[in-house]
């Protein structure tokens, strides 16, 4: 009896464990893929900025 209280306790355990290191592991993931990635606005505004600057070509 003991020994089946005991095993029913170490697989509840290891589901907790498990479901923690899928939650890292899709934050992770997350931050790797969508939630690091620049907005398109933020893309266009830099793309203008770098347009127009002069080059050191234009000016002479």
């Amino acid at each position: 009896m003991l020994m089946n209280s005991s095993l029913r306790l170490d697989f509840l355990l290891y589901d907790v464990a498990s479901l923690l290191r899928l939650d890292v592991q899709a934050t992770c993931w997350y931050l790797a893929t969508a939630g690091l990635k620049p907005f398109a606005d933020y893309d266009d505004v830099t793309d203008d900025v770098i347009d127009a600057k002069p080059s050191a070509d234009s000016s002479a």
